[in-house]
C-alpha cells in the first residue's frame, strides 16, 4: 500500500521521463528521484503517520531522516 502512494506523489510532483527512479531500500518504499541536472530527493512511505515523506540528502549531510515532524 505505500509503495503505491509514494511512486504516486512522486508523479504529481514530476512529469514521467524527466526523472530516474531507484529504490532506496534503506526507507520504507524508498525511491531515489534524480533530474537531469543530478539533484536529488527521497521520498519514503512514514508508517507512523502514514504519509508520504520526502528528504533531500545533499542538504541534510546524509542524515536518514527521523519520523518526528
Amino acid at each position: 500500500m505505500g509503495y503505491n502512494h509514494v511512486i504516486g506523489e512522486v508523479y504529481r510532483q514530476f512529469e514521467k521521463g524527466s526523472v530516474t527512479l531507484k529504490r532506496f531500500p534503506d526507507l520504507p518504499h524508498g525511491l531515489l528521484i534524480t533530474d537531469k541536472k543530478g539533484d536529488s530527493v527521497i521520498f519514503y512511505w512514514d508508517d507512523v503517520r502514514q504519509k508520504v515523506k520526502q528528504v533531500f540528502p545533499d542538504k541534510a549531510a546524509n542524515r536518514v531522516p527521523s519520523n518526528s515532524g
